[in-house]
């Protein structure tokens, strides 16, 4: 018995009585008796008379009934398990040839033992892994209900992208059926929610690039725009120890939430209108009042009057503050992003505020210097940002202390700091600060008049300009607030060039005393002017002078200006003039999905209007088209100078590293099968020289392959964009306009 280590007799011939099942333990163990002995030593033994043998030990009833003994070893699978004795009355019964004889027995005893055991044990595993496999499948039964009665769509790929769970809910919210999403590819899946795709793909090949790095916590989570629904997306990777094993997707339809949230910021925008017309009234009559208008006014009655007056302005910043969060929630706040010298709008902002620091006995420092280099953003908006924090700063700092501003560049931000010596902020409340409508309990925080809507403000242009904010603060030592602009690797500004001699520019306006504005602005700067009143006339001098530009209203007597400028980029001998807007009328994004390059709004911004328009002739760029397909060079040549950009093409990839080292263009579109070289080598030689690697490189492909899919992460290391063909112009050429878009000036050449 291996457990115990007893010798147990398992089976007998020749001797009374029987032998229950299972054997009979005898008093013996491991090594003990002459059983023993050979189990410990796996010999046979030969002995013609066992009372002479000093390792036999009789049991009582056995001790004069056995004289000669035959013992041999019992061996399963290369152990002693057992031994095979017989026994005779007689001494010297046995010879050789029964020990042979009895050896070939216990062999043949040993095999059937092993044999024994090992249908024992494949019965018992066979046993185990029924009642295993039963239980998985109840289990892998429960799951599926549960996944398949949950309201939210669930989506689960394998560690090689491909779909292999897609129940019900995600059927319904995603409109895709089940057979056609099951083991299509999750890039083919994310290939259909554009840009939100993409950076989710993103996400996913650093879980699969990088399992070992992941936490529980990494998620991706998303909001895509299916037509007249929202859907919200929560992206997981699957990672056990260091092997990354698949995503998990979940969908959830939050239009009604969505829906319900911008009526609340509608309605929220409305009755704020609507309170800015009686709150003019009562200010305005207040301060004629106060100046006398009904003559004398005795104490009291200035007094309540100031009471009104000073209500009446809080009431103002609450309205404002909400129209502020309004415009925010409903996307309808458009930064105007340019080179901003943040020492300016530090200037202004002291400026402004210098006079209320000093009413309250406080000291204002800059430590901003002139050279710093230029932030992107919108200077309205970050003097905004600026103002409420140093204006926060005054408002909670006693009399005595002091509030400094500060700035420096770190890792391409500008990292600007406002610093107070005011009341501090408790490990608590500075977790919430900048939730709406809080207010810290402080009494010198209650007393002060507020909206709480000040810092929820703040944070969201911060985050609009693609920065963070945050604070750190001590209750009674003072606060500072700390937030990042990202900077432009833009020159400091030069002189605007002055336009080649005959550089003519048609405008097309209706409104004669608009027009003849545009003319002296457009005259100013050197260049020829050429007027249109009406859409027709505006065709034809295009076609007949080929101006360098047009400026184009929207509102023309005869004709639609969409449709004009529709006309104007589907005939050849126009198409590739440059057009700007120049409008009342509030679609931006409709003329520059039609073609036109750039949208000033009336009244007229002089700086505006001029900025648009050396933007639109001096650096709209090259674009380098590199694919190997002649039907498709054309295309994307002939789509491209309809939308007024500059072309060459080439389907080698060596000339088009040449081209690219030489001239330097704006951006390059890169197919990646190509005739001599694969599109890989050239977006790595790309992207290693120093005169080429921060030219904005798009990736197109015709096939994903799995082997690309698994070089996507190095791919996305280098490109700026992937598109898949086929795809449709107006998407390609708001793909392209977008990386233009998003590419500092100093990066454009003409």
């Amino acid at each position: 018995d291996l457990e115990t280590g007893q010798l147990v007799r398992r089976a007998a011939i020749g001797e009374p009585g029987r032998i229950p099942p299972g054997g009979k333990v005898t008093r013996f163990r491991h090594g003990e008796g002459l059983a023993g002995w050979v189990i410990d030593h796996g010999e046979p033994v030969l002995i013609h008379d066992v009372q002479e043998d000093p390792r036999w030990v009789a049991e009582p009833e056995d001790e004069s009934a056995y004289r000669s003994c035959l013992a041999v070893p019992v061996t399963t699978a290369s152990e002693v398990r057992g031994a095979l004795l017989v026994f005779s009355s007689t001494p010297g019964a046995f010879g050789e040839d029964h020990l042979r004889l009895a050896e070939a027995a216990a062999a043949q005893v040993g095999n059937a033992v092993g044999n024994a055991a090992l249908y024992n044990l494949i019965r018992e595993q066979a046993e185990r892994l029924g009642a295993m496999l039963k239980q998985q499948q109840v289990e892998a039964a429960k799951s599926q209900a549960i996944l398949e009665g949950v309201a939210d769509g669930v989506i689960v790929a394998d560690a090689q992208g491909q779909i292999i769970l897609f129940n019900a809910a995600a059927e319904r919210i995603l409109e895709i059926p089940r057979d056609q999403a099951l083991g299509r590819s999750t890039r083919e899946m994310l290939g259909l929610y554009g840009v939100e795709g993409r950076s989710w793909l993103a996400a996913i090949e650093d879980w699969a690039a990088n399992p070992a790095d992941r936490t529980p916590e990494d998620f991706v989570a998303e909001r895509l725009d299916l037509g007249n629904r929202v859907v919200s997306v929560h992206v997981s990777p699957v990672i056990m120890g260091s092997e990354y094993l698949g995503t998990v997707s979940v969908f959830r339809d939050v239009t009604a939430e969505v829906e319900a949230d911008r009526a609340k910021s509608e309605f929220v925008s409305t009755v704020s209108h609507e309170l800015r017309t009686p709150m003019t009234s009562i200010k305005g009559y207040v301060d004629l009042l106060l100046m006398g208008a009904v003559g004398e006014l005795g104490d009291q009655q200035r007094h309540f009057l100031e009471i009104i007056r000073n209500n009446a302005d809080r009431l103002t910043a609450l309205v404002n503050d909400l129209l502020d969060i309004s415009r925010i929630e409903t996307g309808r706040v458009e930064l105007d992003l340019r080179a901003v010298h943040i020492h300016e709008v530090v200037e202004q902002v002291v400026s402004t505020l210098q006079g209320r620091a000093q009413s309250r006995g406080l000291t204002l420092k800059v430590q901003v210097p002139e050279d710093l280099p230029a932030v992107w953003g919108d200077d309205a908006r970050v003097m905004q940002i600026l103002t409420n924090l140093v204006g926060n700063a005054i408002q909670y700092t006693p009399p005595g202390g002091e509030v400094t501003i500060s700035a420096r560049p770190t890792d391409g931000f500008m990292e600007v700091s406002v610093a107070d010596t005011g009341i501090g902020i408790s490990e608590e409340n500075q977790k919430r600060i900048f939730d709406r409508f809080f207010r810290a309990d402080d009494p010198l925080v209650q007393e002060t008049p507020g909206t709480g809507l000040g810092l929820p403000i703040t944070a969201s242009l911060v985050e609009m300009h693609g920065g963070r904010i945050w604070v750190e603060s001590e209750l009674g030592e003072g606060s500072t607030f700390t937030f990042t602009l990202p900077l432009t690797s833009a020159p400091q500004p030069s002189p605007v060039p002055t336009p080649p001699s005959g550089t003519s520019v048609l405008v097309v306006e209706d409104d004669q005393d608009v027009a003849n504005l545009i003319r002296i602005h457009l005259e100013a700067e050197g260049y020829e002017v050429v007027m249109a009143s009406q859409g027709e006339e505006a065709l034809r001098i295009a076609r007949e002078v080929h101006p360098a530009l047009i400026t184009l209203d929207i509102r023309l007597p005869d004709a639609d200006g969409f449709v004009i400028l529709e006309r104007l980029k589907k005939d050849p001998a126009t198409a590739e003039i440059p057009v700007v807007i120049v409008s009342v009328v509030p679609d931006k994004e409709k003329g520059l999905r039609l073609g036109a390059l750039d949208y000033v709004g009336k009244p007229i911004d002089e700086e505006a209007l001029m900025e648009a328009i050396h933007r639109v002739l001096h650096q709209r760029g090259l674009i380098l088209v590199v694919d190997d397909d002649r039907d498709n060079l054309s295309l994307m040549r002939e789509a491209l100078r309809r939308h007024g950009f500059q072309v060459r093409t080439t389907g080698l990839g060596r000339r088009a590293l040449e081209i690219a080292k030489e001239v330097q263009p704006a951006l390059i579109l890169l197919d990646l099968k190509l005739r001599d070289i694969e599109g890989y080598d050239v977006l790595r030689e790309l992207k290693s020289h120093p005169r080429t690697r921060d030219i904005p490189v798009v990736v197109m492909t015709g096939s994903l392959t799995q082997e690309e899919l698994k070089q996507q992460r190095a791919l996305t290391l280098g490109a700026a964009r992937f598109l898949t063909k086929p795809f449709a112009i107006e998407e390609f050429i708001q793909e392209i306009s977008s990386v233009l878009r998003q590419t500092s000036p100093s990066r454009v050449k003409g």
